[in-house]
């Protein structure tokens, strides 16, 4: 029962966009669905949908689609675990004067992360200890370093990756 899902489509080009969408493709299996478009002329469309209809989407418009009813999921309330680790680009990028860089574990690991200068040292360490499976994120405070290019480094249970990073004050 009252659970609710909402879609929002962004439509940023000079044409409406009119796509088919069904709502079993949401994991939803009733409910009513309302249709809000707010137009960059500031108008706001409402409209009620049967779930399995064309939707237009208008020229420049941001427009929300809310499912509610039974939502159908086979989703526990156990975390996912990442099947592979992987290393995110960090965001904001470019930055000033922080970042936040974000990762995944596919198993325990020591973890180490490092920032590196465009000669190629090692300049902060973030992270040099034992973590557990799953989603993390590391913050990046550069407020005593110059502007320019940064690498930071990810090493952890035999993955290791890189990626370059813009810092500007």
């Amino acid at each position: 029962g009252g659970k609710k899902l909402s879609v929002v489509v962004l439509n940023i080009g000079s044409q409406t966009q009119s796509m088919s969408l069904d709502i079993q493709d949401f994991g939803v299996d009733s409910g009513i669905v309302i249709r809000t478009s707010e137009t960059e002329s500031g108008d706001t469309v409402r409209n009620s949908y049967d779930g399995k209809s064309e939707l237009d989407f208008p020229a420049r418009s941001v427009t929300t689609i809310s499912f509610t009813g039974a939502l159908v999921t086979n989703v526990s309330d156990q975390p996912v675990m990442p099947e592979e680790f992987s290393l995110s680009q960090d965001y904001p990028n470019p930055f000033n004067p922080s970042t936040t860089i974000g990762y995944l574990l596919a198993k325990d690991s020591f973890v180490q992360l490092d920032i590196f200068d465009v000669l190629g040292q090692k300049i902060k360490v973030l992270i040099d200890e034992k973590e557990s499976v799953g989603k993390h994120t590391a913050y990046f405070d550069a407020t005593d370093l110059n502007s320019g290019v940064y690498f930071y480094r990810l090493t952890a249970g035999g993955f290791s990756q890189s990626k370059k990073m813009i810092f500007i004050k």
